[in-house]
């Protein structure tokens, strides 16, 4: 794709996003902290900027590897929009950090070499592998929701907060909690897998278990994943990534006619689901970033505390210190995000070392997915692209599934009949 043809769609969807803010977000929303301190310079610096984000954006979508679309969604739903944040935020640091932060991340992708894995010649032992990892996974959580959860289906993104905060007060196990994500992958993974070899009835079968665990979980991304599954299925093309920011853009607009003409409830309706896909992770971000100017480093001691003992899941952990301090609600509990995540790990440090680490494991990611059906690479990497725009990096790799998927991918037949 041709870098002007990029750059002119980039900079509508920068024009977009900035309208939005300024006379939807910051009006409704600006005790949040969306707030809009227009700064001249500051806005021919984000216009700079975009020329710099336009040609990596480029680079990302021409590039055939599995975590490009990982990286382009970064870009689209996080990037942009912290983009757009920052130049009327008005803290330059923490802009400046930004903009770092994501040129790093994607050139070092295009530098770093590959990585290479042992491969598995004996097909058969792959396979036998595959389906051991899939079902057994996948029906285990099943069994813990019918246990706890019966038989039901969730259709709609009505009540999740009450069916999570009962789904809360049960009084299960702690590791339920770690299974149920990497599950989740492995429904829309499996999904795909049967859909593209002409099975539909365990393709069909895996998406009833999905609804399954979005009504046992009421995670709004689990639903969207599984429409997405068979609206990808059937429609996908091989230009769908040259198209993505084109439909982002149409996406934008369909937004503002929506908030200018619909009735207030609807407004209020449209925008905070909108709010909270592109410009609640970037403040949470500086939030984050905000809160660890002043206060020690976290130097990843939550991350494994979180892994080796479950009484660190705890309100003295830092997402529940950001809502209090922030949201004045000791109840609360924020997500990391992308920036933020890091940020509060090493501080500026963290550009060379959790910046590297992403891109080690973005190449772990490339080498195991090769030669995969580009259906079964395009519904993973948005599900993890959603995951690490909201989540810390190890709670993604550990609990998020992105280590299971991985070796997942390892073990899938690149053919039904291998």
């Amino acid at each position: 794709m041709r870098f002007i043809k990029v750059y002119i769609i980039l900079l509508l969807y920068k024009c977009s996003l900035d309208f939005i803010y300024k006379y939807y977000v910051s009006n409704t929303y600006n005790y949040l902290g969306f707030e809009y301190n227009f700064s001249r310079p500051y806005y021919i610096f984000s216009l700079l900027v975009l020329v710099l984000y336009s040609f990596l954006y480029m680079k990302v979508i021409n590039n055939k590897n599995g975590s490009s679309l990982i990286l382009a969604i970064l870009f689209l739903l996080y990037f942009f929009p912290n983009l757009t944040f920052n130049t009327f935020n008005g803290n330059f640091y923490f802009f400046l950090f930004s903009v770092f932060y994501a040129i790093f991340l994607t050139s070092t992708y295009f530098f770093w070499p590959r990585v290479q894995l042992i491969g598995m010649s004996n097909n058969r032992i792959r396979r036998i592998g595959f389906y051991f990892l899939l079902y057994g996974i996948v029906l285990l959580m099943i069994y813990f929701v019918v246990y706890y959860n019966g038989f039901k289906l969730k259709i709609d993104f009505e009540n999740v907060y009450e069916i999570r905060e009962n789904i809360q007060n049960l009084n299960y196990p702690v590791y339920i909690n770690y299974l149920k994500p990497i599950s989740s992958m492995f429904v829309t993974a499996g999904a795909m897998f049967y859909f593209i070899n002409n099975m539909r009835i365990p393709a069909f079968l895996f998406l009833f278990f999905g609804l399954m665990l979005y009504a046992f979980g009421a995670h709004k991304t689990d639903f969207v994943i599984l429409i997405m599954t068979v609206v990808i299925y059937f429609y996908y093309k091989d230009y769908f990534k040259n198209f993505l920011s084109f439909i982002l853009l149409m996406f934008n607009v369909f937004v503002i006619i929506v908030v200018q003409f619909s009735s207030l409830e609807f407004q209020i309706g449209t925008l905070g689901m909108y709010l909270r896909a592109f410009f609640t992770p970037t403040l949470l971000g500086y939030l984050h970033y905000d809160y660890f100017i002043s206060h020690d480093f976290l130097f990843l001691k939550e991350h494994f505390l979180h892994w080796f003992d479950s009484s660190a899941l705890h309100t003295n952990n830092s997402p529940y210190v950001i809502a209090n301090y922030y949201f004045g609600d000791p109840n609360m509990s924020s997500n990391t995000g992308l920036i933020g995540s890091d940020y509060a790990q090493f501080g500026w440090f963290s550009l060379f070392t959790l910046v590297l680490l992403r891109v080690f494991f973005f190449k772990i990611y490339d080498e195991v997915s090769k030669n995969l059906d580009p259906k079964i690479l395009i519904i993973c990497s948005l599900n993890f692209g959603f995951l690490f725009i909201n989540g810390a990096f190890f709670t993604a790799l550990i609990s998020g599934g992105f280590l299971f998927m991985c070796f997942l991918f390892y073990l899938m037949p690149r053919n039904i009949h291998e």
